[in-house]
């Protein structure tokens, strides 16, 4: 049996104001797990400089940019020039223009012709790419959802559910202490926030007699003119307002809050790790649906698609849960056994074992 040396490890990924941070966060966490293990990593992102570099600042990995707009095929041709990987690990921005379906089948088969293993973290429903790649036993698709569960026979291997959900370190193993006469909250909508959800939230905190203390994050995308219409909310609001600009972490906030209200998308998995209360409101149909689904694990308060919630039905949605110390501690119970948090690990492990198998053959 033949032996040769590894090749890094290549994690493509998509961030920026129509897509948010999400995937650049969890590309973080796994990129510090596999270098934890002595693995090199190269991070290729399709995203402004700015937000690239302050997330991948701390990781230690190589880090190579490609324009917001260049087209899926940059990351095989960025592999291709430098052929220093020999496993690429994909975690690409879902959207339904007409093309891109086509495009990520085609960009699989070429990153399957160049590299040993490819990895993809795939999202949920009729968004699911994994039906588009013809997979290898070397292969591994991960799918960290509520609800995931394995369909027939596969060639390849799956990490399914909430088990390989990636959050980072500060986010694992610490229990949820929950104050009887709560009044602190958090307001995160995500890092761009297109639908404006955030003035609704404070629109609806300030119909609430109880003084708050409210914590309001501005995503690093966030337009300008949402900017100051948040800022000036918070000025003008009966309750105490504190505006956190674009945090690089959140969990110190979702420990601090007594419950949180927030966008569809992956920090409902970060409310559940933290035990954090939450009501979740949905950018739109198909998000209502992954929503409605976390909630029945019993995890979070779903409200469904924002635009069809009122001021006052969001309002009064608040008001109960802060009333109620036992939901509240239900809630937290139930997120904390569904995410655990360790998910990265778990995640570098599998990818590092298939590696593995490859090099020592």
């Amino acid at each position: 049996m033949s032996m040769r040396a590894a090749g890094e490890i290549a994690i493509c990924l998509d961030a920026g104001p129509r897509v948010g941070m999400g995937h650049l966060t969890r590309c973080a966490a796994v990129a510090r797990a596999l270098l934890a293990r002595g693995a090199r990593v190269r991070l290729i992102a399709r995203c402004s400089q700015g937000a690239s570099l302050r997330h991948a600042a701390g990781v230690g990995a190589r880090l190579q940019l490609l324009p917001a707009q260049a087209p899926l095929s940059a990351f095989a041709r960025a592999l291709e020039v430098d052929r220093g990987a020999d496993s690429v690990l994909l975690d690409l921005a879902h959207n339904d223009t007409p093309g891109f379906r086509p495009a990520v089948a085609a960009l699989a088969r070429r990153l399957q012709a160049s590299t040993s293993n490819l990895a993809l973290f795939d999202t949920f429903g009729d968004s699911a790419l994994r039906e588009l790649i013809i997979w290898r036993a070397s292969d591994l698709l991960i799918a960290p959802y509520v609800g995931e569960t394995p369909r027939g026979a596969a060639r390849h291997r799956r990490l399914l559910g909430t088990r390989y959900f990636v959050l980072g370190p500060a986010f694992i193993g610490r229990k949820r202490r929950i104050r009887a006469h709560a009044s602190r909250v958090l307001v995160t909508c995500g890092g761009a926030d297109p639908t404006r959800m955030t003035l609704l939230v404070l629109r609806a905190l300030d119909r609430l007699e109880r003084p708050l203390r409210v914590q309001v994050t501005i995503g690093p995308f966030f337009s300008a003119g949402l900017r100051r219409e948040t800022e000036a909310a918070a000025r003008h609001s009966r309750h105490r307002i504190d505006l956190l600009q674009s945090p690089s972490d959140l969990a110190p906030h979702m420990r601090w809050c007594d419950i949180a209200v927030g966008a569809s998308g992956l920090t409902k998995y970060e409310f559940a790790a933290t035990g954090t209360p939450s009501i979740l409101l949905s950018i739109d149909h198909v998000h209502a649906r992954v929503n409605s689904q976390f909630a029945r694990a019993g995890t979070s308060i779903d409200l469904g698609v924002a635009s069809r919630v009122s001021e006052k039905a969001l309002g009064a949605a608040v008001e109960r849960l802060l009333a109620d110390p036992v939901r509240r501690r239900r809630l937290a119970r139930r997120g904390q056994a569904l995410v655990d948090g360790d998910g990265a690990r778990r995640v570098a492990a599998q990818v590092l074992r298939a590696r593995s198998k490859e090099v020592r053959a």
